[in-house]
């Protein structure tokens, strides 16, 4: 019959090793390239950086810069409350 035999219910269906993902697929060497290949410039294609480097500086640079606005707008509030009180006081 095969790994391609029809079942019960008129599928196909696939040997489970047919399916089931390998140790290089979804283990540690291929979580490992990412870093290794974001810190060796000289190994990036045509000089130019990886992609998921990309992806991950233009996620991160308006999150640092929106904190930063917010934590700036936040002191400026409390300037202006303790300044507005000390006005209030006298």
């Amino acid at each position: 019959m095969g790994p391609w035999s029809n079942t019960t219910s008129g599928r196909l269906a696939l040997g489970y090793s047919w399916c089931r993902p390998t140790r290089t697929q979804y283990g540690f060497r291929n979580r490992e390239l990412g870093l290794r290949g974001w810190l060796a410039p000289a190994g990036w294609n045509g000089g130019l950086p990886p992609i998921s480097l990309l992806a991950l500086v233009g996620a991160l640079v308006p999150l640092f810069v929106k904190r930063r606005l917010v934590h700036e707008k936040r002191e400026r509030q409390r300037e202006s409350a303790a300044a507005y009180s000390a006005e209030n006081q006298e």
